[in-house]
């Protein structure tokens, strides 16, 4: 688990009240540890400081108990940090996209729904980026990578 990929601090942990730390929020689980719900999105990571324990859930379990012991605003918080990290992460897998000539077109069978022409290079993209992104630490565009290492190797320099 690493509750910094998607929307953590810089220290992992998100002030949250005196006995209960919110850890993040991620995608690497997919059941609540508190209902047994099983298809979830996301899990809010939480850790209870007098025990050391530290637990996933769902994110209507994590806020509900949460609000007796002060965690419900650093939980809605982490939550709000992972979608802002997930509509920044597609954004830039769209953009790639496009920058590598990839085109969206309507979805036959849903009205005003957009889909990847090429199905298998924005799979690509989403890999690479995704692995772009646990390598360095950041989500920076292949595209940006690549135009840097190109500079160094003209100027014959290392980066």
């Amino acid at each position: 688990m690493n509750p910094t990929a998607n929307g953590g601090d810089a220290g992992g942990r998100h002030p949250a009240g005196p006995r209960f730390a919110v850890l993040g929020v991620t995608d690497d689980r997919d059941f609540c540890r508190c209902c047994g719900r099983q298809g979830l999105k996301r899990v809010v990571w939480i850790e209870d400081r007098e025990s050391g324990a530290v637990q996933h859930f769902g994110t209507t379990c994590a806020t509900a108990p949460a609000k007796s012991f002060g965690v419900a605003l650093g939980v809605k918080a982490a939550i709000a940090r992972f979608e802002d990290a997930q509509r920044l992460f597609w954004t830039r897998v769209n953009a790639e996209y496009r920058r590598r000539g990839g085109r969206h077109v309507p979805d036959k069978g849903r009205r005003g729904v957009f889909v990847a022409a090429d199905p298998t290079l924005k799979d690509a993209i989403t890999t690479e980026l995704r692995l772009a992104g646990a390598n360095q630490g950041s989500p920076d565009s292949v595209a940006q990578r690549s135009e840097h290492a190109k500079r160094q190797s003209v100027l014959g320099t290392e980066s």
